[in-house]
């Protein structure tokens, strides 16, 4: 599990065919001292599991069926890659709680800027409309942000200048797509409400 909190930016350095799905190859500046093989690390919001640890970098497997429902899908050498470890009892619940597993894949409307702050616009699935509230949380691409402005088929966010800075968001354009997880309390609470009502 995770909270959304990013703790920085990975590159994949490498991509490989394995069966029907990939190897990735991914470098982080001295990760290898805080992985050990096995170990869960959250990809653009994705759980992954490392492998083939080094110094500054590690490698994982991806099935086919990550490829299909995200953007791994469109991976490619250069890009960079949202991470955060797995929590742990020590852990500060700075987001909320993220599993790393991909509801669906967004595609952003327009990310407009005002100087330091911006304003992302994503469109999504309205059969997931029923997730979404007002101040509720989302995981765009492993970030955890706060939903503001709400319609059928697209939400907004504001961006801080940080999360701009420290998270590949600044390097998305309109038409681009982003790896989304709805609040899973939100989606347990639904379930929970669907199944009572007779």
């Amino acid at each position: 599990m995770f909270t959304g909190i990013v703790s920085g930016l990975g590159e994949i350095q490498a991509i490989s065919a394995l069966g029907d799905g990939l190897a990735v190859t991914v470098s982080i500046k001295d990760i290898g001292t805080q992985l050990n093989p096995g170990d869960s690390i959250a990809l653009n919001g994705v759980c992954t599991t490392a492998l083939d640890i080094q110094q500054d970098q590690f490698t994982v497997q991806l099935l086919d069926e990550t490829l299909k429902k995200t953007t791994f899908g469109d991976a490619k050498a250069g890009h960079l890659l949202n991470w955060e470890l797995s929590v742990t009892p020590q852990t500060r619940m700075g987001g909320h709680f993220v599993y790393g597993h991909v509801d669906e894949m967004g595609e952003i409307v327009s990310l407009v800027t005002d100087g330091p702050w911006a304003v992302l616009t994503i469109a999504f699935s309205p059969k997931n409309r029923k997730y979404l509230v007002p101040k509720g949380s989302i995981t765009v691409h492993g970030i955890s942000l706060t939903l503001v402005e709400i319609t059928e088929t697209t939400f907004s966010c504001h961006l801080i200048p940080h999360t701009l800075t420290a998270t590949n968001l600044h390097r998305l354009k309109a038409g681009n797509r982003v790896n989304l997880e709805y609040d899973i309390i939100g989606k347990y609470l639904y379930n929970f409400q669907a199944l009572s009502t007779p």
